[in-house]
């Protein structure tokens, strides 16, 4: 709960659940699915299948692609891109949720309308229903 309003800009938390069938996270609202093997043990064992879970996220850990060319990556929807001096912020969708990235630059090329998303999955969080971090 508290991760989704401390820092400027928040971290990113999308809805997710365990599909043990599948061995992946699917992103909830969409057809976005991420391996449990990429996650490399970052995927608290006390995770239940069918579990709704949010994966959480800052924004400087995203890498914004202009196609699927490597494996993991979610597919989002371009919304705004705001240039903030020394940063630029880029604002997606993914299925219903709101996504920040932040890129340390002060230019960037035009993104097209449909990204795709790596996660450093190093730096991934998991929280429960209840808002709390599940460790």
């Amino acid at each position: 709960f508290v991760a989704s309003f401390i820092g400027s800009p928040p971290m990113n938390l999308l809805p997710c659940t365990l599909d043990s069938a599948a061995n992946a996270l699917h992103f909830t609202g969409t057809d976005a699915t991420l391996d449990l093997a990429a996650l490399n043990g970052a995927l608290p064992k006390a995770t239940r299948p069918g579990e709704a879970l949010s994966l959480g996220i800052r924004p400087e850990n995203i890498i914004i692609h202009n196609e699927a060319s490597k494996p993991n990556t979610i597919p989002a929807q371009h919304y705004v891109t705001q240039t903030l001096g020394g940063e630029i912020l880029v604002i997606l969708t993914v299925g219903e949720t709101l996504i920040s990235v932040r890129i340390f630059e002060d230019e960037m090329d035009e993104l097209p309308d449909r990204v795709w998303l790596e996660l450093d999955l190093e730096r991934v969080f998991f929280y429960g229903e209840d808002g709390d971090r599940i460790t």
